[in-house]
């Protein structure tokens, strides 16, 4: 099984790439605390709609929960001996506070940490 849940904060803005092929990614670097005084770097990636949702309402500090899986890319180096990176590819990520008051508030849609229940009439209910 190969299954990461990681907690921590965003160390720098999101910033998005396109691929040759037109598709939205991005990398970024997830500081999350592993005792009181060890803090871990952890690379991360995140493709499509989940690259665009962390750029548009996350920055610099925001806490934030990831789910996903480890990824080990290979590739030579200029000496001909085979280097590893290791990364997260997430697959699924959370909000677990609103971006900074400081960052444009006004975009943000909730008045709360978290997203508000959806609302749903009982005439919308299948029973």
């Amino acid at each position: 099984m190969n299954s990461v849940c990681l907690i921590g904060r965003l160390t720098k803005d999101i910033e998005l790439n396109k691929t040759p092929t037109g598709k939205t990614v991005t990398k970024f670097t997830l500081a999350v605390k592993r005792t009181k005084d060890v803090t871990d770097f952890i690379s991360c990636e995140a493709w499509g709609k989940t690259a665009e949702f962390l750029e548009q309402y996350t920055s610099k500090g925001t806490q934030i929960g990831i789910n996903g899986s480890i990824q080990v890319d290979t590739f030579q180096t200029r000496d001909g001996k085979t280097a590893y990176v290791t990364k997260v590819r997430v697959g699924t990520c959370y909000l677990l506070e609103k971006k900074k008051q400081a960052q444009n508030e006004a975009n943000w849609p909730y008045d709360v940490d978290v997203a508000p229940a959806l609302a749903i009439s009982e005439d919308d209910l299948p029973f």
